[in-house]
């Protein structure tokens, strides 16, 4: 019994769309062991997804994991991926140190807001610096970018948490007037 548990520990999991199985549904094996594999494997074989073979996602040849799935390449390591997207790449050209910066779309008043709210607008050569985002609220929406002194930012979220904590103790409190009671040791809940 040693000898069988010694010669299928490393096996690969019983998949019935790419192996053989019995008429009572156990795994054809090999002489060696091995599950079998159906002779069309390579035309019903898929992905973890679901996928059927494609080179360019599985690599120049089929192959199976442990698991009887057609196995996913990686990456080139050398590839170069789009980590930065188009907005951090507008705010890294125009970043000066000290400075927060926020992408407003220029929509129902949003950049009176943000003026309002001491953000003032990027400038460059060619005037208020900005980019189209397509169809975020409407046709050609702009977003405009604005700034403001780190420390002005930093105080202002200090002032934005302290209300949201101040918001969920007023609505996560009973309320005594709606007819909640809070039960107590000497006043139980009925």
């Amino acid at each position: 019994m040693d000898n069988l548990e010694e010669l299928y520990k490393d096996e690969t999991t019983f998949n019935e769309v790419v192996h053989e199985k019995t008429e009572a549904g156990d795994p054809q094996r090999n002489e060696d062991g091995s599950i079998r594999l159906k002779r069309d494997w390579k035309k019903v074989a898929v992905d973890r997804q679901g996928r059927t073979f494609n080179p360019k996602v599985h690599g120049k040849e089929e192959k199976l994991d442990a698991a009887g799935f057609l196995t996913v390449r990686r990456r080139d390591a050398s590839a170069k991926q789009g980590d930065v997207s188009r907005s951090e790449a507008l705010v890294a050209k125009h970043h000066e140190k000290g400075y927060a910066f926020y992408l407003a779309n220029d929509d129902g008043g949003r950049l009176e807001q943000m003026l309002a709210k001491d953000w003032e607008p990027v400038q460059d050569s060619e005037g208020p610096v900005g980019m189209n985002v397509g169809q975020a609220r409407g046709p050609n929406t702009q977003a405009r970018l604005f700034r403001k002194p780190i420390e002005w930012y930093e105080a202002d979220q200090e002032a934005k948490i302290e209300r949201n904590k101040e918001r969920f103790k007023q609505t996560t409190s009973p309320k005594v007037d709606d007819g909640q009671y809070e039960a107590t040791p000497d006043s139980p809940l009925r």
